[in-house]
């Protein structure tokens, strides 16, 4: 199990899960386009196949999305929901 998740890896999510890692916590990353993920992964990272799987690889997980709507609908999506209620 990761110590935390980063969904979304564009400026903001990947400098945060960078930071991170440079201060040892296992980190779980997901990004709708997956190559965003590679230098992380070469940092350390773990990918998540999937968002769920982002979502339920960690005991907390980071949302830097664009917006809201974005968060909202990924975040909603069946499988994701799904995970959510296993989390204490």
């Amino acid at each position: 199990m990761s110590d935390i998740s980063v969904i979304g890896l564009g400026n903001m999510g990947s400098a945060l899960a960078q930071i991170l890692l440079k201060n040892s916590y296992k980190v779980t990353v997901w990004n709708r386009t997956k190559s965003k993920a590679n230098p992380l992964v070469k940092q350390g990272a773990i990918l998540a196949d999937d968002l769920a799987a982002a979502v339920s690889a960690s005991p907390m997980f980071i949302v830097s999305l664009l917006n809201y709507e974005v968060t909202d609908r990924l975040i909603f999506e069946t499988k994701v929901n799904e995970a959510l209620p296993k989390r204490s």
